[in-house]
């Protein structure tokens, strides 16, 4: 399965979605800020980036720009709770579109696994299209 990275400053939250997540297969990596992401990012090679907006420090928004520019071809998913939040252009242009981003709290996890298996299986299919 995938590599995915966790950032979110509440720890519980952490601790329960790196539990699904790896009781669905993944290897999973968590961390509380866009700092020590930025370590584990260029550590784990990670395949999909989960990222609160509301970080300490440097904000989620931030780590998604410098991540990007760092690892182009990891696919990332804004979580927030924030729900008035609206993506802006910069993410936009990046390819993050509304559909990369869950308001908190997610009522069902097997929505995240779906969405994380939707965009990683498009993801590889537009890699293969780019090897061709």
């Amino acid at each position: 399965m995938a590599k995915i990275l966790i950032i979110d400053d509440e720890e519980s939250l952490r601790d329960n979605m790196t539990a699904f997540l790896e009781d669905e297969g993944h290897r999973v990596l968590a961390t509380h800020c866009a700092e020590a992401g930025l370590q584990k990012l260029a550590q784990f090679q990670p395949d999909l980036v989960i990222v609160d907006l509301r970080l300490e420090g440097a904000s989620g928004e931030r780590f998604v720009k410098t991540a990007y520019s760092l690892q182009p071809t990891t696919c990332y998913i804004i979580h927030t709770g924030s729900k008035e939040y609206t993506l802006p252009r910069s993410l936009e242009m990046l390819g993050i579109s509304d559909r990369n981003l869950l308001y908190k709290p997610i009522p069902d996890l097997l929505q995240l696994s779906n969405l994380i298996n939707e965009l990683l299986a498009e993801h590889t299919e537009t890699l293969k299209r780019h090897q061709s």
